[in-house]
């Protein structure tokens, strides 16, 4: 039997779930990341728990949450495209275009919804007690029982001992799934030791703040990357064809790259002669950004073939246009 502590907090995050179904099955993005938070939380309140039905739920709580992930990164990327929009007035043809893109991949946070719908939590629900309390009382650690406090004390030290190895392993490189798998890391311990925090077992605010913080700077990283890898190359490169297209300029497409992650890189000219070179790199603040070179010494054929040694699925795109100046201070801005 659970302590009455572990009980009520178990109960508690059910209702928080249970509260935000109506909200995710309206598509709502508050209650999809609320509904997400709740999940998580449960993750690591029920392996306190040892009775038959434990496991069960704790089963339905991972379905159900990496569902809700699925919506959510959808979520998010159309929240980066809006804050763009008003960031970056210039970018509105390629992200109206992006738009256009992601909104043909809406069957897909459709068929997620639908499927957590059908899902059966009724293993969770059977966690939430009518009775309890909506406010939990922080208590000493005496009321935590001698098992569940030792379960805690092992899950926090696993999941801090999986954190140094995975920050070990994420190295001075940008490897996105290295990093995500650190955010990831960071999340598990973050919520085992609220758990403690909520339990009375173990007060460390700061700790909690700094988790907190390390999460929300690799979210930032983690949305910019789920953005760049949603919006295929092809999609880019139609619009800034067509951008330089409407302002009266020519756009070729000298060489075609993966329709998917090539990268792009821009010849600039104005009446046939070559101005520089615009290329699309990752920064050193881990997002993809258009840099300038000016014109190179090289042949169009010794670039090509440069850059294919190093990148097969690269594109290569020549532009000829009445003012490369500004189309290179409004392309570099907007990143």
């Amino acid at each position: 039997m659970a302590s009455s502590i572990v009980r009520t907090l178990i109960s508690r995050r059910v209702g928080e779930l249970v509260h935000e179904l109506p909200g995710v099955r309206e598509g709502s993005a508050e209650s999809i990341h609320e509904a997400r938070v709740a999940c998580r939380r449960l993750r690591e309140l029920l392996p306190l728990v040892d009775d038959e039905g434990a496991g069960e739920a704790a089963r339905a709580a991972r379905r159900a949450g990496r569902l809700l992930g699925r919506v959510r990164d959808l979520d998010v990327i159309a929240d980066l495209l809006d804050r763009y929009l008003e960031l970056v007035p210039s970018a509105a043809l390629i992200i109206v275009t992006a738009r256009r893109t992601l909104a043909k991949q809406q069957t897909e946070r459709r068929a997620a919804i639908k499927a957590l719908e059908e899902l059966d939590i009724r293993p969770l629900r059977a966690r939430r007690e009518p009775s309890a309390p909506s406010w939990i009382r922080r208590t000493a650690l005496p009321f935590l029982r001698a098992g569940e406090g030792a379960v805690l004390r092992d899950r926090i030290a696993e999941r801090a001992n999986g954190l140094r190895d995975s920050i070990a392993h994420a190295s001075g490189v940008y490897f996105p799934n290295r990093l995500h798998r650190t955010r990831i890391a960071i999340k598990k311990l973050r919520y085992a030791v609220e758990v403690a925090d909520h339990t009375g077992a173990w007060r460390v605010p700061h700790v909690l703040a700094d988790l907190r913080k390390a999460q929300a700077t690799l979210g930032d990283i983690h949305d910019l990357q789920v953005l760049s890898e949603r919006l295929p190359s092809h999609v880019e490169v139609s619009a800034i064809m067509r951008r330089v297209e409407t302002e009266g300029g020519f756009a070729t497409v000298v060489r075609k790259g993966d329709p998917d992650r090539g990268a792009i890189t821009l010849i600039l000219q104005e009446r046939g002669e070559i101005r520089g070179i615009l290329e699309r790199e990752l920064g050193s603040n881990f997002t993809y950004e258009w840099t300038f070179k000016t014109e190179s010494s090289e042949s169009l054929n010794d670039l090509i073939a440069r850059k294919t040694r190093f990148d097969p699925d690269f594109w290569l795109i020549e532009l000829d246009i009445a003012d490369p100046e500004r189309f290179i201070a409004e392309t570099t801005r907007q990143g």
